[in-house]
């Protein structure tokens, strides 16, 4: 029974009874028995899951890509993005398809706030063509996210931005991903020219790829 089984287990825990005494295998299927375990699984998971998360994506190999981490600093815009309670799955962190979500909101924010974009009305629209993000530690609410971007290429009718994604005050990166555009003409969906004042905004955070070293993921579009 259930007060059996307590009983048992209260003697061994908290007698300091000898450990090398054998239970029954039953008691390994206790409903009592279960709840300690799950009781366990909770502390540790509370205690060490981030620091060992953390460490398996810092040490991850990205799919054998260069991704090197690079610092807040490097990035000419940030804007700040509250995590919310339902951004969190059932493994207490923020969930990977939340980031590309945080890489949406930094670019259009900048997007329509410096480079005049009209997303109702405007001429031109932005199509999304790819995207790409690795990890390096996670997130969690209610920590606050602060999304940087930069501009890694600038052609005729497509922009490259790089995204980084960091959590509170730290300046190191949780995560970091690059995201593609092609614009393109509102009523036919063809590509076409960035219009001038997009252009020269784009421009104002565009950096040297060369200098800030390598970008972890898909080849530069042609467009």
């Amino acid at each position: 029974s259930t007060q059996s089984t307590w009983d048992i287990l209260s003697v061994y825990f908290f007698s300091g009874a000898d450990s090398s005494v054998c239970f029954p295998p039953l008691l390994c299927c206790s409903w009592i028995s279960w709840r300690m375990i799950s009781r366990a699984q909770q502390l540790l998971f509370r205690r060490g899951a981030t620091f060992l998360t953390t460490t398996a994506l810092r040490s991850a190999d990205h799919g054998g890509m260069n991704c090197e981490a690079k610092a807040r600093g490097l990035y000419p815009y940030q804007q700040q993005i509250a995590t919310r309670w339902m951004d969190n799955d059932v493994y207490g962190h923020v969930n990977n398809v939340v980031y590309y979500s945080f890489f949406d909101t930094v670019v259009n924010q900048y997007l329509i706030e410096r480079a005049g974009l009209d997303i109702h009305a405007g001429p031109v629209i932005g199509l999304v063509v790819s995207t790409s993000c690795s990890y390096f530690a996670p997130l969690a609410f209610p920590d606050v996210v602060t999304a940087g971007v930069r501009v890694v290429k600038l052609g005729n009718s497509s922009v490259s931005y790089e995204v980084g994604i960091f959590r509170n005050s730290e300046t190191e990166p949780s995560a970091q991903g690059e995201f593609v555009h092609v614009y393109c003409d509102r009523t036919s969906r063809r590509p076409t020219a960035l219009p001038v004042a997009m252009r020269q905004a784009l421009q104002a955070i565009l950096v040297n790829h060369g200098v800030h070293g390598q970008n972890c993921s898909i080849q530069d579009s042609k467009l």
